[in-house]
């Protein structure tokens, strides 16, 4: 199932067809790797928005420690469709996360999305982006450019204050970090690594740029 080429990963068509045969599965973490972070930055009160959502099992859990106002997006409509039906107490959306507030707008009908949400995560949808650059020490322009996007798409997204955007990443700190620096949209407050067999993830806390 996985891809010969891991530009794969950036294609629709690629998780179109995984997730027609594929029923879960969790890239990066399982939730008690990462939901210590995570939960001490929700409440309940709380309006999430999850990013290239998938088929994981994050949304559910979240839902499960009492987090009711959760906004999943993903660009395969085969999962979203599949999501839908397994868990109709969330709202599913598809859309492409760099034209995000677009794609709320349209789906969820209303008028705007500026500053609408408390917390926004990601897990390896960000990895997935820019799956197409060679060299992480390199990126390609494209794959700049799309972070960039999406990055400011959810500082839009996200509350004035205390709201806080969480990403759980394969990608090593120092490589990541670059990419919240050339936005300049979002700052990165704290970077934790979740220790792994053969491979660390990290997980990033950033606020919105002042």
């Amino acid at each position: 199932m996985e891809p010969k080429d891991t530009a794969e990963y950036k294609k629709q068509v690629y998780w179109e067809g995984r997730f027609a045969v594929e029923e879960d599965y969790d890239w990066v973490a399982k939730w008690d790797h990462y939901s210590p972070h995570l939960l001490r930055l929700v409440r309940q009160d709380h309006r999430v928005l999850v990013l290239g959502c998938g088929n994981s099992e994050l949304s559910r859990k979240l839902f499960e420690c009492g987090v009711k106002k959760i906004v999943n997006v993903d660009f395969s409509e085969s999962v979203i469709r599949r999501m839908r039906q397994r868990h109709p107490e969330m709202t599913w959306i598809v859309g492409d996360i760099r034209t995000l507030r677009e794609s709320l707008i349209q789906e969820l009908g209303i008028g705007s999305v500026e500053g609408a949400f408390d917390v926004v995560v990601e897990k390896a949808t960000l990895d997935a982006l820019i799956a197409d650059s060679k060299s992480q020490w390199e990126p390609e322009e494209g794959s700049k450019r799309d972070m960039a996007l999406v990055l400011g798409e959810v500082s839009a997204v996200l509350k004035d204050g205390s709201s806080r955007f969480v990403s759980i990443t394969f990608q090593q700190p120092h490589f990541r970090k670059r990419f919240f620096l050339d936005s300049s949209t979002l700052v990165v407050d704290e970077v934790h690594t979740i220790e792994g067999k053969s491979l660390d993830a990290f997980i990033f806390i950033a606020r919105k740029s002042s």
